[in-house]
């Protein structure tokens, strides 16, 4: 799925809401229950590949002026472009390559940060399950969002009304 508002908050000057989807929990409800694989936004001038639950989140860099940096990271932003390949026989699908386009030069996911707080949850970085997360940085996330909005999984509060 291709949207400009990303789902969640990943960058600095656009974690509050009306910078992302309303009603987010809901819409990933929605598309976890359709087997959408990935959302691709670009609102947040941020690249961050990231998921939650069983929704891969691949939030886009910027190649023009104003390149964001992401929430709570030292991580200067950059103008970024990436390349996404889709391989049916590999059970992951996608893969990403991302380019620092000043430096020239790829960026890997260990340069990124773990996970992030946004006002409307927590998402984890693509190569990372909640499970490998440290209790300090599960404490963080709690913190400052409560334990509901920091779990590897979405919470959906509403009952659920579709056929299984």
């Amino acid at each position: 799925m291709l949207s400009h508002l990303p789902l969640y908050a990943v960058s600095v000057g656009r974690n509050e809401p009306g910078e992302v989807l309303d009603d987010s929990q809901r819409l990933h409800e929605i598309l976890e229950r359709h087997n959408v694989h990935t959302v691709i936004s670009g609102h947040h001038h941020s690249y961050y590949p990231a998921h939650k639950g069983n929704l891969q989140l691949l939030h886009m860099g910027i190649l023009g002026s104003g390149p964001r940096p992401l929430i709570d990271s030292t991580l200067p932003p950059w103008k970024a472009l990436t390349v996404v390949d889709i391989d049916f026989n590999d059970p992951a699908l996608t893969s990403y390559t991302t380019y620092d386009m000043q430096a020239l030069r790829t960026i890997e996911y260990e340069e990124l940060p773990r996970f992030i707080a946004g006002h409307n949850g927590m998402v984890l970085r693509r190569d990372v399950s909640y499970e490998d997360l440290k209790s300090e940085e599960k404490s963080f996330c709690e913190q400052r969002l409560g334990k509901a909005l920091c779990t590897g999984q979405t919470v959906f509060p509403w009952p659920k009304t579709y056929a299984a």
